[in-house]
């Protein structure tokens, strides 16, 4: 039976690249709006980006056993 500690290398790493994806792929996202002139959806973009982002921050932060803020 799997403990709970069992698969925390294979959450970081899925959570790191999930970081890595959400900001990757934000920055891409955001600035398409940004050359199209749309203030509402560049607006709209960055902050879906930052959440993203931030989820995959704290779910890597709880895996390598820190709390999720602070």
């Amino acid at each position: 039976m799997a403990r709970p500690g069992d698969n925390s290398m294979a959450v970081v790493v899925a959570a790191a690249t999930g970081l890595l994806v959400a900001v990757a792929l934000g920055s891409w996202w955001t600035a398409t709006a940004v050359v199209e002139g749309s203030t509402g959806a560049v607006l709209l973009r960055f902050v879906l980006s930052v959440a993203g982002g931030c989820y995959y921050l704290a779910v890597y932060r709880v895996a390598r056993g820190r709390p999720m803020l602070g």
